[in-house]
């Protein structure tokens, strides 16, 4: 079995990570688990409450929940995405609703990532890790991402739907 290198510090944003849950239990559970890895993050608890935690901490990654009162997750997505400041900012979510149906329409909305629950706070953070180092500018010498680089939405919902077409989830 190969041994999973510990992470470089250099994963660790400056910018903190945002958990919005209305369940106070998995928000503490999140933020143990990020911040036993070192990460820094806010939280928040509802969809309004989301939106005024990203303008004001410009979070280096939302771990988000779909079903939120007030104002659901997907509306925070497309506030987000429509946001020319905050249009880059990588987006987990963290859901019930965990159908492939839930999931493709959660990435056509402009997820980075979907994570049905339950989920394994372990792999959550793996994957915070993942979209991280895919986004940020330590790998390699790479530039992150900005709101004008152009998006193609939908290619991985596309994707999926080709393979569920072809009996191949």
């Amino acid at each position: 079995m190969l041994a999973m290198p510990n992470p470089s510090p250099d994963l660790i944003p400056e910018r903190p990570i945002l958990v919005v849950d209305d369940d106070a239990k998995i928000v503490r559970l999140v933020r143990t688990y990020l911040e036993r890895d070192g990460f820094t993050v806010v939280t928040a608890a509802d969809g309004p409450g989301a939106l005024d935690a990203i303008e004001r901490h410009r979070p280096a990654l939302v771990v988000l929940d779909l079903m939120l009162p007030e104002l659901d997750g997907r509306a925070v997505i497309r506030a987000v995405r429509g946001d020319d400041e905050a249009a880059a900012t990588p987006i987990l979510i963290i859901s019930a609703r965990g159908s492939t149906l839930d999931r493709i329409t959660g990435l056509e909305d402009g997820a980075d990532d979907y994570l049905p629950k339950p989920f394994s706070p372990a792999e959550l953070v793996l994957r915070v890790k993942s979209i991280l180092r895919r986004t940020t500018p330590i790998a390699a010498g790479t530039l992150a991402p900005d709101a004008a680089t152009p998006r193609t939405p939908g290619t991985a919902a596309a994707v999926w739907r080709q393979l569920i077409e072809a009996g191949r989830p």
